[in-house]
């Protein structure tokens, strides 16, 4: 069923590594599926000193990593691990810049082929900051000759490197990035042939084939492409599948009768999973199937297994450092989940039977640029028959379903095994009617469709020979007018929020009067004060469909997933409370909900620290009902910290800008998260914003405002700070001509506050009360306030 290639290379190395060195992001593992079992490795090495972007397996059993000796300043490096991971050679290629190995491959007679990458001192990638070439190494790493690319080319799109008997080839943009160009070398490096292609696609992946070359990757934001050619070059397949939209391609496997093209679905900015879809000869998806994981997980990398597909996913952003491995079977069934842990950036280069090396960071690189890596040898479970389609309705001619609902199809022998589904064009859409789907009767399995990866909108079923079906829940028949066999597939709406009263009875803050809001905090976390005996926080739970299941799930910031236990006094005292149950590895808390519910999470019995709250519905969350929220559970008894800014009042002219520091004192144990905000109302119409400090990998700052009030916050995570007093923000206020009056009042009063500190180890401070900042306008009759009336965006309701 699956044909393995002759060799394949991940395509972008090039790209992932500029950005890991300017920028300092790229793809890192994410947080898999708890209930996998856990991996033993039979080869378990950590290389100190190197950081790896690229591996492959040579004839002999070894391994060959691509790497730098140092993340930020070092030299390309090549080492080679013996069948037992001992190392047996390791060479440098040094350039005058920094610089690394991003791809490698084996030839036929064990020759290696490189891609080096060189990043000059600029902050900023220009064409003449860095350099890219080709290389052929023998097979004890000494180098054969070097040949130096287009960088401007190569590195401004992606890249990709494949071997084959004449030599290397490589795939990129076109010079003039009009295009795509694919290049055949030499074994002696001396030009073969050249490819240029009008297609505006961004490859993947280059596969070299028995018969030619295999790429994959985007048309456009999103729909997956594919395109096959000969040994020459010339193009046999050339095919963009709209209507699957995942948010990236990882790869492609050829089959026998087409390929599984494979990457990460990210529905409405949701949550990422791992995706993969059948397709075949004809250029229609039989299959396309959203495999949920216990985090946010992108697909790295997809190869072939016994019967079936591999996935490699991770999280970029996540910090518990797992590589996941979801295992697909020929009919898109789930056949398992793997989780190996510690593992940041992963390479995986397949073996025998089950087995695969898995290669990557022990963790993010020091402030100096040093940095390690492992290599692990992982075997996973023998295959099974694989969880397939579980439907969630049965699909009804002009019913409305909801994007990420299994739709099970109900439809009599008589009208064949093998039926088509049709998108229909809505008012406003240009595309004329198209088969999205190729739906079959297969044994032992509802003729189902999983409609995650089905664009909002119209569609209908059809038989082989073009008849439009429609469906009921008793009967389906033949008719002449698709219009009486169309539904509809809808997005489910999902959003969270702490509840808060209305402004006009809110309480006060702090003592001073309102009307502010109750919720301490922010869009990004609400802070519940124990010690002040605050004992629980409601979220305001909306939605546009009525009577579904929802779960929730926690983890604990630089802690442990919130077990069974905690989520029981979380939220047992909800009368939506259905119970505890484990999804994908979660423990996670049950309701059955309406339309807006109100959820009280309960803070007595659970332990103090930053939990992000993750909301599912529970059978739409692959289609985009997910909402995230975070609280911050203070400590029982006290332990204070200090806030001040270093002036007492803020003076600035119209049309002009002061700012305060904002200082924390006593902080024990640094700070790892944190968030602060200030608010004003009434006149003079000042805009405020925030902005932290902190040295942290996540920040993020908003502010609005009216002719009333006008509110700003700041958010910094995954920080690492000093002990003791730490600068940790900027208060700015601005004061715009167009929005404060001229005839009223020259001074207000800001007040601002620390929301929440969480420390180095997750553990909160008790945060102090708000304090006023005067604020005075010495020209205040200069302003316009032409604008005043105009109200701009506020983040509070």
């Amino acid at each position: 069923m699956f044909s393995p290639p002759s060799t394949r290379t991940a395509v972008g190395s090039t790209v992932v590594l500029l950005a890991l060195c300017l920028v300092a992001v790229g793809p890192a593992a994410g947080t898999a599926s708890a209930d996998a079992q856990t991996a033993t490795p039979e080869i378990n090495r950590t290389l100190d000193g190197t950081a790896v972007f690229s591996a492959a397996r040579t004839a002999d059993g070894g391994l060959v990593l691509g790497g730098t000796t140092d993340y930020r300043h070092g030299n390309a490096t090549l080492t080679k691990l013996a069948a037992d991971g001992s190392t047996a050679w390791t060479r440098r290629y040094e350039t005058d810049n920094r610089s690394s190995v991003v791809a490698v491959e084996p030839g036929p007679d064990g020759s290696l082929y490189l891609l080096q990458l060189s990043v000059g001192d600029s902050a900023t990638p220009t064409p003449g900051s860095y350099a890219l070439s080709l290389i052929r190494a023998s097979p004890d790493g000494n180098l054969s000759w070097r040949q130096s690319l287009d960088g401007a080319r190569t590195v401004g799109a992606t890249s990709g490197l494949a071997v084959t008997e004449t030599g290397p080839a490589l795939v990129g943009a076109a010079p003039d990035e009009d295009g795509l160009e694919l290049t055949q070398y030499g074994t002696d490096g001396s030009l073969v042939w050249n490819r240029t292609y009008d297609v505006r696609a961004a490859p993947r992946t280059l596969t070299a084939t028995d018969d030619g070359f295999l790429m994959a990757g985007t048309v456009g934001f999103s729909d997956p492409w594919v395109m096959r050619t000969d040994a020459s070059g010339a193009v046999t397949t050339n095919r963009t599948f709209e209507g699957l939209d995942p948010e990236t391609v990882a790869g492609v496997v050829p089959t026998d009768d087409g390929f599984v093209v494979a990457g990460t679905y990210r529905a409405d900015f949701g949550e990422a999973n791992p995706w993969a879809a059948s397709v075949g000869a004809d250029g229609v998806p039989r299959w396309s199937r959203v495999y949920a994981t216990s985090e946010s997980d992108s697909v790295q990398d997809v190869f072939p297994t016994e019967d079936g597909v591999a996935l490699v996913a991770s999280d970029a952003f996540d910090e518990s450092s797992a590589t996941t491995f979801v295992g697909v079977g020929a009919d898109g069934s789930q056949q398992f989940t793997e989780t190996v842990r510690g593992v940041e950036r992963p390479t995986v280069v397949p073996g025998d039977d089950r087995r695969v090396t898995l290669v990557g960071w022990n963790g993010s690189p020091v402030p100096d640029g040093t940095v390690a890596s492992v290599v692990r040898d992982v075997t996973w479970p023998a295959a099974t028959d694989g969880t397939g389609l579980d439907p969630d309705a049965q699909a009804a001619s002009d019913e409305s379903y909801y994007r990420g609902q299994d739709l099970r199809f109900a439809v009599p022998q008589r009208l064949g095994d093998s039926f088509e589904l049709v998108a229909v064009p809505g008012e406003y859409d240009e595309f004329e009617p198209h088969v999205v789907r190729r739906v079959e009767r297969r044994p032992n399995q509802p003729m189902a469709v999983e409609s995650a990866t089905l664009d909002a909108g119209r569609y209908y079923l059809r038989t082989a020979d073009g008849d439009p079906v429609a469906l009921y829940d008793d009967a389906a028949y033949r008719t002449d007018d698709p219009t009486d066999a169309t539904f509809e597939v809808e997005e489910q709406s999902l959003d969270v929020r702490a509840w808060s009263p209305p402004w006009d009875v809110r309480e006060t803050r702090d003592g001073e009067p309102g009307p502010y809001p109750v919720a301490r905090g922010s869009d990004e976390a609400t802070y519940v004060d124990r010690a002040a005996g605050e004992s629980d926080i409601t979220f305001v739970v909306d939605s546009d469909r009525s009577d579904y299941g929802l779960s929730v799930s926690a983890d604990r910031f630089r802690g442990e997933q919130a077990d069974a236990a905690t989520l029981r006094a979380m939220f047992a005292d909800n009368d939506a409370f259905q119970g505890i149950e484990t999804v994908h590895g979660t423990p996670t808390a049950r309701f059955s909900v309406d339309a807006e519910a109100n959820v009280t999470v309960a803070v007595d019995g659970v332990d103090a620290g930053l939990y992000d709250l993750r909301f599912r519905a529970t059978d739409t969350a692959d289609g985009g009902a997910t909402a995230e929220t975070r609280i911050v559970v203070g400590n029982a008894s006290p332990r204070p910290i200090t806030v001040s800014l270093n002036r007492s009042s803020l003076e600035l002219p119209v049309d002009g800008r002061a700012a305060a520091n904002v200082t924390v004192d006593g902080l024990s144990a640094g700070v790892g998260a944190m968030s602060m905000s200030a608010y004003r109302t009434d006149q003079p119409a000042v805009t405020l914003s925030m902005e932290t400090m902190v040295n942290a990998t996540s920040a993020s700052a908003g502010a609005g405002r009216s002719t009333d009030h006008a509110d700003a916050s700041a958010q910094a995570f995954d920080a690492n700070t000093s002990t003791g007093t730490v600068t940790v923000g900027t208060l700015g206020v601005t004061a715009d001509a167009r929005t404060v009056d001229p005839e009223g009042p020259s001074t207000n009063t800001v007040r601002y506050r620390i929301d929440w500190i969480v420390d180095e180890n997750g553990r909160p401070y008790t945060v102090p009360g708000g304090r006023n900042v005067t604020v005075a306008i010495t020209n205040v009759s200069a302003a316009t306030d032409e604008d005043r009336d105009v109200d701009a965006p506020r983040r509070h309701p």
